[in-house]
């Protein structure tokens, strides 16, 4: 039998949208077994898993079986949790949307996400990026003060997506 990804996909593999696991049934080879979770998680986070030679991110697969399509742009872990893949978890959103989503680098500073402390006269700034366009939003004395204001323009840009400073 000629076997495609949508093959494998329908009769190969059940996503339980309860636990957001997707594992196997009926496996189409020995090398897997029959209840077991699909896939590897690689170093960034991310369960894939390889079909006819060819990885997937694992997330994507559940979004095409939930849905019937492969969604246009990129998702979001709405709780930054890359191992959650409930579907209620997943959200289509652009790359810029997906940023809005994410929390302060860890070699940051500041612990406040769009906030950078000018060493030469101990002052904070505030910026924000959206769509491969860096806003600058002004210099603080008080770091609060900067973060305020990202989280201000934050709301206004990204809406729903936004991960705030504070609240």
């Amino acid at each position: 039998m000629d076997r495609n990804f949508e093959d494998i996909v329908k009769n190969h593999l059940n996503y339980n949208p309860d636990t957001g696991i997707l594992s196997w049934i009926n496996p189409y080879t020995n090398r897997f077994k029959h209840g077991a979770e699909v896939g590897y998680t690689g170093k960034d986070g991310y369960r894939r898993i390889q079909i006819l030679g060819k990885v997937y991110l694992v997330h994507r697969v559940i979004w095409f079986i939930v849905y019937g399509n492969w969604p246009k742009n990129e998702l979001d872990h709405i709780d930054l949790n890359r191992s959650n893949n409930k579907i209620e978890n997943l959200r289509e959103c652009t790359h810029s949307l997906n940023n809005a989503n994410r929390i302060s680098y860890k070699n940051s500073i500041s612990k406040y996400k769009g906030v950078n402390l000018d060493k030469r006269d101990g002052v904070w700034s505030a910026e924000i990026h959206k769509d491969n366009i860096k806003y600058y939003l002004g210099r603080f004395k008080c770091e609060t003060s900067a973060a305020l204001a990202y989280d201000k323009k934050a709301k206004e840009f990204f809406g729903e997506y936004a991960r705030l400073n504070f609240g």
